[in-house]
């Protein structure tokens, strides 16, 4: 392969922005650590990239999402984990069509709480994140979990999505709903994915911002 091919073959693909973006399927999941540029770890995990297919069966554009860390530290530790488990169980249930026989996702994260020795209810989940000792080998070893699992149902030919995409409080940065629901079946009769009023502001001032950028005046012109 000549080199323009390769650089091209390696070009950028386009993000996916503000939207409910259909026919989407999973690339890849890693729970690694990523860091900033000073070397501080990022407070992040279970990174999943989506990319829409196209009619030629192409990914065209992408987007990686992730979740914020839990600290266990914070009066919501038990409620951003549970948030995180929550939107991680919706899209499991996608991969993993629960049977008669039960979800493949509950039954994953039950052994890991055996493993753990933690009981199964929500008391001892709550104890469990409240403790920095326990809450980080906790969330690492779920997110492992995660991502080996995703990674088992990616690609190209895998299950298509519906993903919602919204605004950030900043309007700066575009990410699935922070607590509410983002995907579901391509093929499911009847979306009950939308946005509501706060999505939309969001949206409307990320509007606002990007138009007085584009309406500033060049260098040339100053």
């Amino acid at each position: 392969m000549s080199l323009l091919n390769k650089l091209k073959g390696n070009a950028r693909v386009e993000e996916l922005g503000f939207g409910i973006h259909d026919n989407c399927v999973i690339i890849s999941a890693s729970n690694e650590v990523k860091t900033k540029k000073d070397g501080s770890p990022i407070n992040r995990s279970c990174y999943t990239t989506i990319g829409q297919v196209n009619a030629k069966g192409k990914i065209t554009k992408n987007k990686e999402i992730s979740w914020f860390g839990v600290d266990a530290t914070s009066d919501m530790a038990y409620d951003n984990f549970f948030t995180q488990l929550d939107q991680t169980t919706e899209l499991m249930d996608i991969l993993y069509p629960p049977t008669a026989e039960g979800s493949a996702w509950d039954k994953a994260f039950n052994g890991l709480l055996d493993e753990l020795e933690v009981e199964h209810n929500e008391a001892a989940l709550r104890l469990l994140v409240s403790k920095t000792k326990t809450c980080k080998p906790f969330m690492k070893a779920l997110g492992d979990l995660y991502a080996d699992m995703i990674n088992k149902k990616s690609g190209i030919d895998s299950t298509k999505l519906k993903l919602k995409l919204v605004i950030d409080k900043s309007a700066v940065y575009v990410q699935q709903p922070r607590y509410d629901k983002f995907v579901e079946p391509s093929d499911i009769e009847k979306t009950t994915l939308g946005f509501n009023d706060l999505e939309l502001e969001y949206k409307s001032k990320a509007d606002k911002i990007a138009n007085t950028f584009a309406n500033a005046p060049s260098v040339e012109s100053l």
